[in-house]
Parts: C-alpha cells; structure tokens; sequence
C-alpha cells in the first residue's frame, strides 16, 4: 500500500513524501533505489532490515534513519508480518 502524503517540485528540486505498508507474504523481491538527493524514513509498525550501501540497520517500530541517496539503499528483509513506515526524500534539479 502505498500513500503519497504530500510533493512539491520547485526550482531547487523536488521534495515528497508518502506512508507505506508491505506485506511479508507479498514481499518477494525488495527493490534497491540509488538517486541523488536525501531520504529519510521513519518506521512506524514491523520489524525490518534496511540496507544504506554496505552498512545494514537492525530497525523496530519508531526507528528513524536519513542518509545519501547516492548509496543504495532499501529494505533487505522483513522480519514481522508487516511493516509500515513514511519516507521524505529530497532531489535536487
């Protein structure tokens, strides 16, 4: 599920963020992202693993992370039923 919450584009870049909940059973194949600009998330529910380039993130309910979103980055594994959590990411022009 996915929820936009809120973009704006502008002449410096462009700034979103949204709310989302993956299913540990419809999950099969996690994508990586790699872009220029910033990302920040927050999880809200579930227990996760979230990979940022060759670092890995133990993460439960109420964790937060940010980083440069030049690294790869995304979860690697869910370890509950679910998870939900909201990104912000921020890309320049």
């Amino acid at each position: 599920d996915y929820l936009l919450l809120g973009k704006h584009v502008g002449p410096r870049g462009s700034f979103q963020s949204a709310r989302i909940r993956i299913e540990k059973d419809t999950a099969k194949n996690l994508p990586k992202y790699q872009h220029e600009g910033d990302v920040f998330i927050y999880l809200i529910e579930g227990e996760a693993t979230y990979g940022c380039g060759l670092d890995t993130f133990a993460m439960v309910a109420g964790d937060t992370l940010s980083f440069d979103a030049k690294l790869p980055h995304g979860f690697v594994e869910i370890s509950s039923e679910a998870i939900e959590f909201i990104t912000v990411s921020y890309r320049p022009n």
